[in-house]
């Protein structure tokens, strides 16, 4: 493979990826903190506090949410490259298989 079609390759890839990025759910990110007995004993009580996890013998691991989400994702662009790959793998399905298979008896691919 030469220069140019590795570099167009690895950028297709990167765009797809950035595509794909749009439809994470940004609910669902926490805060992780490492620190020690008194100061997790003040992170539980607090109404962001979700999971606590003692890592020795007075180092936890404390989860929470974030106090502020900041919803700046474009769920629509990420819905519509979700829905048109399964259009596109239906259309290879129904024109390549269905021609070039179509002795073989098979329901599932």
């Amino acid at each position: 493979m030469d220069r140019k079609t590795y570099t167009n390759v690895f950028n297709l890839s990167g765009w797809e990826f950035r595509l794909w990025k749009t439809i994470t759910n940004q609910l669902k990110h926490r805060n992780v903190e490492y620190c020690s007995d008194a100061e997790a004993r003040r992170k539980v009580n607090t109404p962001l506090f979700r999971k606590l996890e003692n890592l020795t013998k007075d180092t936890y691991e404390v989860e929470s949410c974030k106090k502020t989400i900041k919803l700046n994702l474009p769920i629509q662009v990420g819905f519509f490259v979700y829905q048109y790959a399964k259009l596109r793998m239906l259309q290879f399905y129904y024109d390549f298989f269905r021609q070039v298979f179509r002795s073989c008896r098979f329901s599932n691919v």
